[in-house]
């Protein structure tokens, strides 16, 4: 073999490799990169992380597909979105107005109200209504009224001690299978007894 074939031969083996390795490992490398930015891409752009204390309705093509909590959700990009956000801790709800009740021997009694509550169920309360207060606040006129109608209020201090408990769990009948809230206190703020 003469230098000429020699040079001839050791070309051929390096138009071969690419950075100094073979064109087939060079391509498998090329092909992995690709992917993974195309996973870090999906990951960041269609995932959403859902802490412990919230709760997230998911719709695919406008259309509910279902409520996740504390996880980390995959999206299919373009179909699937996160419509609702909600936060399940705890929260103080103040009425707007007071509420006149009317007892058993039609006595006037007007009751400034504050809840506790939390969201149980995000989609009810995302779907039902776009404004929870107003009628969580038409929920306690009727309650209330439709309650004490059926009692005799003998002193402002009664509703507070002996009523307080019953109220909650009548509210709780109503709003969590309506409005998919639970009502954990009552906080009867003011009562002014229209008697005198």
């Amino acid at each position: 073999m003469n230098l000429m074939n020699l040079v001839v031969l050791e070309d051929a083996a390096t138009t071969n490799k690419i950075l100094g390795m073979p064109k087939a490992v060079f391509f498998v490398l090329v092909v992995i990169v690709a992917l993974s930015l195309i996973a870090i891409i999906y990951l960041v752009y269609f995932s959403a992380s859902i802490k412990e204390h919230e709760q997230a309705v998911v719709e695919r093509s406008g259309k509910y597909k279902k409520t996740v909590s504390n996880k980390l959700v995959l999206l299919f990009p373009f179909v699937d979105k996160i419509v609702y956000k909600a936060d399940c801790r705890p929260y103080i709800y103040n009425f707007k107005d007071t509420i006149t009740i009317i007892d058993k021997k039609e006595s006037l009694f007007r009751v400034s109200l504050s809840v506790l509550l939390k969201i149980v169920d995000a989609k009810k309360y995302h779907y039902q209504t776009s404004n929870v207060g107003d009628v969580l606040e038409n929920y306690a006129c009727e309650l209330l009224n439709e309650y004490f109608g059926k009692k005799e209020i003998k002193t402002c201090k009664d509703i507070r001690a002996t009523h307080k408990k019953e109220l909650i769990e009548l509210f709780n009948k109503t709003v969590t299978d309506s409005l998919g809230i639970e009502i954990c206190e009552l906080y009867i703020k003011n009562i002014i007894d229209d008697k005198k």
